[in-house]
């Protein structure tokens, strides 16, 4: 396993790639992993070491890079700059903690998933807004995230946003640069538009895909809403709606009060404790506690690709939601990768929103769409996801 170090982190004319211990010099942007480079890569060190709570010492020292920075440099020839034997020095520090933080990563398999997965954004492509919409928005109410977004158009194309995966302990998405389309209010939707006129905007998203994954993992047989499958099983004379609710109650530990004030409102005889129980039971949440809690021991659990979610609260269900948040978004980009691959000639992906996807697409390819949502998101092991697919915003 390589690891290419970037000339300007190192203040040499050429990247250095480290090799079975080995360094050596070269021209070419080629390696395992990448370390030092102003542009992530889809296989940047830098994210794993974070993911691991794990770090590679300064290189340079502190001291000499703000030196640099107040007279305007970022990057130095270093060698020159620095007196040999301590650069040396420094050096041989470098290539020893790159050693051992590539054999943390060689052989983990989230980390060879993670990069994998990266590859997702590489296939987003810059979306198109009406500034017109926009400004008629702002001059009714203001609003920075909006502001924000339209001075980032240039003739009505943004540029594509960057995506952080480790800012949040579960790999839930921020946007680290770029439009911030993640909290972007709905209502605001509206003013994206096709970059081709002929073009629709789409939205697939994944169906309730927390409970999914719990329902999954406790291998119940369900249809594509895992709610209404819930009261079929149980045989419980309640609403969807309610069923959501007691749901929610007891994957993320909400408060049973409002649960029972809805069912009051019902005339339903079972009591929230009961119905939450029941819940609890279908969906094997007690089986799934005791692994997190086992597994929580060590200071961490994984979700169930192996990403490493570091855990103060041991409560079952800060467990049991940080791991199916978890693994609930680890899902989703691996769906919405092969979704891209599937179809690269077919739809142009844009950005990502959680558990959706947005891309622009010909209405003459839908039929082709719908064939591979139709069959859901399948996962060895994991089991089958449905998917849905909606017009997004306006597309006028």
């Amino acid at each position: 396993m390589s690891l290419l170090i970037n000339k300007d982190y190192l203040g040499f004319s050429h990247h250095a790639l480290l090799d079975n211990g080995m360094l050596k010099w070269t021209d070419k942007e080629e390696g395992d992993y990448y370390f030092g480079f102003e542009e992530e890569k889809a296989n940047s060190l830098e994210p794993l070491l974070h993911l691991w709570k794990s770090s590679i010492s300064d290189f340079i020292p502190k001291e000499v890079k703000m030196s640099f920075k107040e007279c305007g440099c970022d990057y130095a020839p270093w060698s020159l700059v620095i007196p040999s034997k301590r650069y040396k020095g420094l050096l041989a520090k470098f290539i020893d903690d790159a050693t051992k933080a590539l054999q943390q990563v060689e052989g983990d398999v989230y980390s060879t998933f993670f990069s994998e997965t990266n590859e997702l954004f590489s296939y987003l492509k810059g979306a198109s807004i009406s500034v017109e919409a926009c400004n008629e928005y702002l001059s009714k109410n203001d609003n920075h995230v909006l502001k924000s977004i339209t001075k980032m158009s240039s003739f009505g194309r943004l540029p594509i946003p960057k995506y952080n995966r480790v800012s949040t302990k579960t790999g839930r998405l921020t946007i680290k640069e770029g439009p911030q389309f993640l909290t972007l209010k709905k209502e605001h939707r509206s003013i994206f538009r096709p970059t081709n006129p002929a073009n629709k905007l789409y939205e697939i998203d994944f169906i309730s895909l927390e409970p999914r994954v719990a329902s999954n993992i406790a291998n119940r047989k369900t249809t594509s809403d895992v709610y209404t499958s819930f009261v079929s099983a149980s045989n419980i004379n309640i609403t969807r709606e309610v069923a959501k609710l007691a749901v929610l109650c007891a994957l993320y530990g909400a408060g049973e009060s409002r649960l029972a004030s809805v069912l009051k409102q019902d005339d339903v005889t079972i009591t929230a404790k009961t119905l939450i129980k029941k819940v609890k039971e279908y969906f094997g949440i007690s089986g799934l506690a005791k692994s997190l809690r086992l597994q929580a021991k060590c200071g961490h659990i994984t979700n169930c690709f192996g990403r490493p979610i570091y855990v103060d609260d041991a409560r079952d269900s800060i467990l049991i939601n940080n791991f199916l948040q978890s693994s609930a978004v680890d899902i989703a980009l691996l769906g919405f990768l092969d979704f891209c691959t599937k179809l690269k000639n077919v739809v142009d992906p844009l950005f990502i929103i959680h558990d959706a996807l947005i891309f622009e697409a010909s209405p003459e390819h839908l039929k082709r769409i719908n064939e591979y949502v139709d069959k859901g998101f399948e996962l060895k092991e994991v089991g089958n996801f449905p998917l849905k697919i909606t017009e997004f915003g306006s597309n006028g």
